[in-house]
């Protein structure tokens, strides 16, 4: 069980730093996670609503979708590669958020010049080829 509770823990403080950009974090109201971390506001929700948190809720359940429902986690440290590369190879950088018309939350450089002429996508598999990050180059 402290296993659990440790990487509930870990899980908190990296979101906890992510929310530092955002100022401040939506949270449960549980004993995993009473620690204050990187400085930022704290804002309780009440015990089983939902709806006061869409966005902790969308997130959880795009990660279910996206990949928790394709692969087997044989451990903590298993789960915890998978959730870091979910976050900062796909999520952030490769993954087109509704919200942001399209685009990701940390945006790609643009080429300083088109591309003119013949062209071909590269394919850079992510998570072992669950996903993939398409780049546009000249042939």
């Amino acid at each position: 069980m402290n296993t659990i509770i440790d990487l509930l823990r870990n899980l908190w403080n990296l979101l906890a730093c992510i929310g530092e950009l955002l100022g401040y974090v939506l949270r449960f109201s549980s004993v995993f996670f009473q620690s204050r971390t990187c400085g930022i506001e704290e804002v309780r929700i009440a015990y089983r609503s939902p709806w006061q948190n869409p966005f902790v809720e969308r997130f959880g359940g795009t990660l279910r979708r996206e990949l928790l429902d394709h692969v087997i986690v044989l451990g903590q440290g298993h789960l915890e590669r998978l959730l870091r590369e979910f976050i900062e190879e796909y999520y952030h950088v490769a993954r087109p958020h509704q919200g942001l018309d399209g685009d990701t939350p940390i945006p790609q450089p643009k080429a300083d010049a088109p591309i003119t002429g013949p062209t071909k996508l590269i394919s850079t598999p992510i998570l072992g080829g669950l996903h993939h990050r398409y780049q546009r180059v000249a042939a």
